[in-house]
């Protein structure tokens, strides 16, 4: 009985979707809808960012805070044809923060500090977006 048990789980084991052995293995995080809890340090950056449709010829220069990760992280891509983030993605150590409170100018006294962000997390997708990876926070709040 023992033995046909662990050929059955051989066997499931053997027919599970790659991607699913990718995030299992690597204990990899998920992608929006789940929420996170990631930790490392806020800093700022300055990019040049083309001009959007509207906004004329000019490169413009603009600032933004991201978050290094205290440890890389690895996140499963989401499934389904009309996913948004369908790609598995390693090794990555830093995320664009993307507040959608108003007073992001709020957290400027945490650049440079060790926090803790609480979001959701997706894949950047046009030239606003510095990261390949971004975090909508949710919640910041600075660790010790």
């Amino acid at each position: 009985m023992r033995r046909l048990f662990m050929a059955i789980a051989l066997i499931l084991a053997g027919l599970a979707p790659p991607d699913a052995a990718f995030a299992r293995e690597r204990k990899c995080l998920e992608y929006e809808p789940a929420v996170v809890r990631l930790t490392g340090v806020i800093r700022r950056h300055a990019a040049l960012e083309p001009p959007m449709y509207d906004e004329g010829s000019q490169d413009k220069l603009v600032h933004y805070r991201s978050l290094h990760l205290d440890r890389p992280i690895c996140i499963f891509g989401q499934t389904g044809f009309n996913s948004a983030n369908p790609e598995n993605m390693e090794n990555i150590r830093q995320l664009q923060i993307v507040d959608s409170e108003p007073g992001y100018s709020k957290h400027a006294r945490l650049v440079g500090h060790r926090v803790a962000i609480t979001g959701t997390m997706w894949v950047g997708f046009n030239p606003r977006h510095h990261t390949s990876v971004l975090i909508d926070a949710q919640k910041i709040e600075k660790l010790p």
